[in-house]
């Protein structure tokens, strides 16, 4: 077995270009959701499967595969599991596997920083979250499908491919599934931070129940590809890491990677 260590000059990416130049059969990567996306978009269209030993603040892809946050329960589903294949996406020549986010939930991710997570975990976001509230500006959006096209003010815009159920402002549909050759939009349409707080109820409450939400604040959409338009321009998170900014297309790469899952 061959271990490589990320540095401030060698990406989790390139990481795992040298292990599938060195003849890999399996990649497995130890870190958050930007290491393991980072290696996943090497692996992406490859017959060599992506382990994953989750060892970040969030973790939401492990979470959303079921594979076990310890240690010892992923490497457990390394050895015992079989290869999943589940989708991807698109932004330009990005690969994401979990999710594009744009508006509250991408300047919370944004904003919440090192520091603040090594001392509060997870809850550094909630923390985040409560003072973004106190300044939140809502952004025009017009999103378009082929024929379809929607606009309307938001505060916050979830692309999905794959998506725990924590990650609430994604759980606009009754199932986000990371396996269909979808995208899975969830708009979230608020004026106040007491609109904002009653959809994300109402977005835990559905994803807890399996069901689509049922708000007029929260609009959902579903297809293979959209293009954003925002007046501002807004900032995009790609899987928890900096992605530019809008106007932007997105699209859904079915059947693209393999990862070792439960």
């Amino acid at each position: 077995m061959n271990v490589y260590t990320t540095s401030s000059d060698r990406s989790p990416a390139a990481c795992a270009r040298t292990a599938l130049a060195d003849g890999a059969e399996i990649v497995i990567a130890s870190g958050g959701d930007g290491t393991v996306s980072g290696v996943g978009s090497v692996l992406v269209g490859t017959a060599v499967p992506l382990g994953v030993v989750p060892s970040g603040t969030s973790n939401s892809f492990a979470t959303a595969l079921g594979i076990p946050t310890d240690t010892e329960g992923a490497c457990r589903v390394i050895v015992e599991g079989r290869p999943r294949v589940v989708d991807t996406l698109r932004c330009n020549d990005r690969v994401v596997i979990l999710h594009a986010m744009i508006g509250l939930h991408a300047d919370v991710v944004a904003g919440t920083t090192t520091d603040a997570k090594q001392r509060w975990g997870a809850l550094a976001y909630l923390f985040e979250g409560l003072r973004q509230l106190r300044t939140l500006s809502p952004f025009r959006v017009t999103i378009t499908d082929g024929d379809r096209s929607f606009e309307d003010e938001v505060v916050a815009i979830a692309i999905a491919n794959i998506a725990p159920t924590k990650t609430a402002f994604a759980q606009g549909p009754s199932e986000v599934v990371g396996d269909d050759g979808l995208l899975d939009v969830t708009i979230v349409r608020a004026q106040t931070a007491g609109q904002v707080i009653a959809a994300g109820f109402e977005l835990v409450r559905s994803a807890i129940a399996g069901e689509e939400a049922q708000d007029d604040r929260i609009v959902v959409l579903r297809s293979r590809s959209v293009h954003l338009r925002c007046e501002p321009a807004q900032d995009i998170v790609l899987d928890g890491e900096e992605g530019g900014t809008t106007p932007q297309s997105f699209v859904a790469v079915a059947r693209d990677l393999l990862v070792i899952a439960p």
